[in-house]
């Protein structure tokens, strides 16, 4: 379908040049989007350089170091939740090993039991 729009949030500090740049670029027809020539001919392309460097993307700046912040974040959340699941499983397989030790205790005591009881009689 390729419906996409121009957030003026994040796209107003962005020319009109390098807009109509990603557009021709995200044609979904392929016949219709620009080749690496077309690309390489565009008007942005093609753009004087010092204009080029005089332009400050600090908001793109300040958002990428927000993202990047964020996703520290839930990678650190995710270490977390993986140590407390290690964590729980451990203690489960402790429990299911002590589970299992006073099983065999209370068997060994029950065979005894029925042991001496067989004996006595």
């Amino acid at each position: 379908k390729g419906d996409y729009d121009f957030n003026p949030q994040y796209w107003d500090a962005v020319s009109d040049d390098a807009k109509d740049l990603i557009t021709k670029l995200l044609c979904v027809d392929p016949s219709q989007r620009l080749t690496a020539a077309g690309v390489k001919g565009h008007v942005w392309m093609q753009s004087e350089t010092d204009v080029m460097r005089s332009r400050t993307l600090s908001k793109m700046t300040t958002n990428l170091k927000a993202y990047n912040a964020k996703r520290r974040f839930r990678g650190a959340i995710m270490s977390v939740q993986v140590i407390n699941y290690l964590g729980a499983a451990q203690l489960m397989r402790a429990s299911q090993q002590a589970d299992a030790a006073a099983l065999a205790a209370a068997s060994a005591a029950a065979a005894e039991a029925a042991a001496e009881g067989a004996a006595s009689a």
